[in-house]
């Protein structure tokens, strides 16, 4: 057998062969880049979708706690309007889209965020807090992710929310007032009380403002006699009015006494230099300030603010003085105690000088400030739980706030108080006492001639309350974000 060895044109048969396994090859790795791109490129969209789903949720609760702060501010001391108000526009920011505004272009396409809001039910035990879900699912082309965060709002009452309710009004009382005789009072009136006859006048008294009454009252708020005819306007309140203490100080911590006992008397006149605050410096600690014999003490205040801690200030008879330009602060552990004729800054500037005194501890033995022969004071006083009485000719010019059970306003006393506040206090006011300004308390009896007088205050600086930047904000938390 003849054996054909021409193997001319195989190369081009294995060069062929070749080429097309090459071909398939390179389009299978081809079709793998472009399946990897387009997965690439969905994973891709799919996290940018999650990103702005987070980023609405973020948008959504920020918007929501802005609106709170506003609200609260314009709702004064009513939790119900602050809510109502709060729910009206979180059903606005339900079904709110955060487009280009908000985002930009992304790989040619528009990215927008759908937010969705649900109010959650109200704690029955703290109907202060209302709890939303906001839902936000963020859109990119065809791609869509979808997150949730909880956020809670709360409801707290501020100091400075007190002092909005109080303009304007003359004496605001959380019980029953009683009034008889001839009392006076100019400006408005108002009480939380919803017992029938939450307000009885007997005799002539003069009532010159607005009544503030509960709702629940509607004729029967008032207990008069059948010819007395009440022509003022009505100011039907919703709920209770609720006012809360601002904080007492600390004391400065200083365990003892620079001086045992300072004395005048005898027609002294002594000068009392005192550390300034600003530099840090420990404050004059006098056990007993003492004064007698119709003696004089000045304390220069050169522009600076001074702070003086005594455990009594017992000024038996003379006057302490504040000179220059500046403001002092008297911390007071014991007993304030003031004799006939004796005065402190009398007619000078009120706003330089604040009086705390601290509290005695014992609810049953609270401290006492009386004031019962002519005395005056120019300055304003925050006693944590004294017992006031005022009589005698007396005069306290500055702001009151007292957490004591008692205030007693009579013989003439004066008191142009601007803010007086003393909402666990029952106020008598008897005699010819005038109260100038603002006076908040827990019940009201007033006979004779005594007198309550509005007075604008609110141009005038008020210590002891928070600023209204500081206190005016509702209390928001952000939960987590996570997704659906």
């Amino acid at each position: 057998m003849k054996t054909v060895n021409n193997e001319k044109g195989i190369t081009l048969v294995v060069v062929m062969m070749v080429l097309v396994v090459v071909s398939i090859l390179g389009l299978s790795m081809m079709g793998l880049a472009a399946a990897s791109v387009s997965q690439s490129t969905g994973d891709r969209d799919s996290e940018a979708a999650y990103y702005i789903a987070e980023g609405g949720a973020r948008l959504a609760a920020e918007d929501l706690r802005i609106k709170a702060d506003i609200l609260y501010d314009q709702s004064s001391n009513n939790s119900n309007e602050f809510f109502e108000k709060l729910s009206y526009y979180t059903s606005e920011l339900d079904g709110i889209v955060y487009r280009d505004d908000y985002f930009s272009a992304f790989s040619g396409s528009h990215p927008e965020a759908i937010i969705k809001v649900t109010p959650l039910e109200k704690d029955m035990v703290d109907e202060t807090v209302q709890s939303y879900v906001i839902t936000s699912t963020g859109r990119l082309g065809s791609r869509t992710r979808t997150v949730q965060k909880t956020v809670s709002v709360t409801w707290e009452e501020t100091t400075n929310q007190v002092l909005e309710f109080m303009k304007g009004m003359a004496l605001f009382s959380r019980n029953d007032v009683f009034l008889e005789g001839g009392p006076t009072i100019d400006g408005s009136l108002g009480t939380n009380s919803t017992e029938s006859g939450a307000i009885t006048l007997t005799g002539n008294p003069s009532l010159t403002g607005d009544l503030y009454l509960r709702s629940e009252l509607k004729e029967s708020g008032f207990d008069t006699p059948d010819w007395m005819e009440i022509k003022n306007n009505i100011i039907w309140m919703e709920e209770e009015q609720v006012f809360a203490m601002p904080e007492f100080p600390d004391f400065p911590d200083k365990a003892t006494a620079d001086i045992i006992k300072y004395r005048t008397n005898g027609n002294d006149s002594k000068t009392l230099e005192l550390p300034v605050d600003e530099k840090e410096e420990d404050p004059l600690y006098i056990s007993e300030l003492r004064m007698e014999s119709n003696t004089n003490l000045t304390i220069p205040l050169e522009g600076e603010s001074k702070s003086l801690v005594v455990d009594h200030l017992n000024i038996q008879n003379g006057q302490i003085h504040l000179t220059g330009e500046g403001h002092l602060d008297i911390y007071v552990k014991e007993a304030i105690s003031m004799g006939s004729g004796s005065t402190i800054n009398t007619g000078k500037d009120s706003t330089q000088l604040n009086i705390y005194f601290l509290g005695s501890g014992n609810a049953s033995s609270p401290r006492e400030v009386k004031l019962s022969g002519d005395q005056q004071i120019y300055g304003s006083l925050f006693a944590e739980d004294a017992n006031l009485d005022f009589g005698g000719g007396s005069g306290f010019f500055g702001h009151i706030v007292t957490g004591g059970r008692s205030v007693k306003i009579g013989g003439g006393s004066e008191a142009e108080s601007r803010i007086f506040f003393a909402p666990e206090a029952d106020l008598t006011l008897s005699g010819g006492g005038t109260v100038v300004g603002s006076v908040l308390v827990n019940s009201v009896e007033g006979s004779g001639g005594g007198t309550i007088r509005y007075l604008p205050w609110e141009n005038t600086p008020v210590p002891f309350f928070p600023d209204a930047e500081e206190s005016s904000k509702s209390v928001f938390e952000s939960g987590p974000i996570r997704e659906k």
